[in-house]
């Protein structure tokens, strides 16, 4: 009989593990409703961009997921970027340059 313990307690172990692992991924999963969607497409289309998938929601049942597109990877050619072709004067880049370092490595998106 005291051998069954161990193997009940390792099935509550695994299912409180699966329990925990399904609990740390769809709490970080973003939620909005299809108005919300609608509304502000543009904002919810800028998080999956940065990799964020968002659940769609109606009348409280999620519909639809938007998730990232897998795409290849793209290989950055540093020595062709904007913070590459700027002086070095040796001290820290101001704001301004800063900001036009990020303007002009951000691409025509």
């Amino acid at each position: 009989m005291s051998a069954c313990v161990p193997d009940s307690d390792a099935r509550a172990n695994a299912l409180l593990d699966s329990a925990l692992m399904c609990y740390s991924i769809c709490s970080t999963m973003k939620t909005a409703t299809v108005r919300t969607l609608r509304n502000d497409y543009a904002k919810l289309l800028r998080l999956v961009e940065t990799g964020e998938e968002i659940a769609i929601s109606r009348r409280g049942r999620v519909v639809a997921r938007l998730v990232p597109a897998v795409s290849e990877k793209v290989k950055i050619d540093w020595i062709a970027s904007a913070a590459n072709r700027l002086p070095r004067p040796g001290k820290p880049l101001t704001v301004s340059a800063s900001a036009k370092v990020r303007h002009e490595s951000q691409g025509a998106w």
